[in-house]
């Protein structure tokens, strides 16, 4: 039988479980990772002032729970607060 991965999302909390297909009794770290695409931000000053900013890819947040019994909870990375209105 393979290895099985949940995770559940509801509003801003997460709750993950890993099913490994061999015994492990050691801590095992979940990192979640929020990302965003296709951003696009407005320079304000400096010498490129005026210009836009396109991001393809970027780290927004990211959020790391350890746990012994394969059994994660917790709050997803928050939004930042300038990046609300990409929502």
């Amino acid at each position: 039988m393979p290895e099985k991965w949940l995770l559940n999302i509801d509003g801003k909390s997460f709750d993950a479980s890993f099913s490994p297909t061999k015994n492990c009794d050691s801590k095992l770290d979940l990192h979640l990772t929020l990302m965003g695409f296709d951003l696009i931000n407005d320079i304000n000053a400096g010498e490129f002032h005026g210009r836009k900013l396109a991001h393809n890819l970027v780290k927004l947040g990211n959020v790391v729970v350890s746990s012994r019994n394969k059994i994660w909870q917790g709050q997803l990375p928050k939004i930042p607060e300038h990046l609300q209105d990409y929502k």
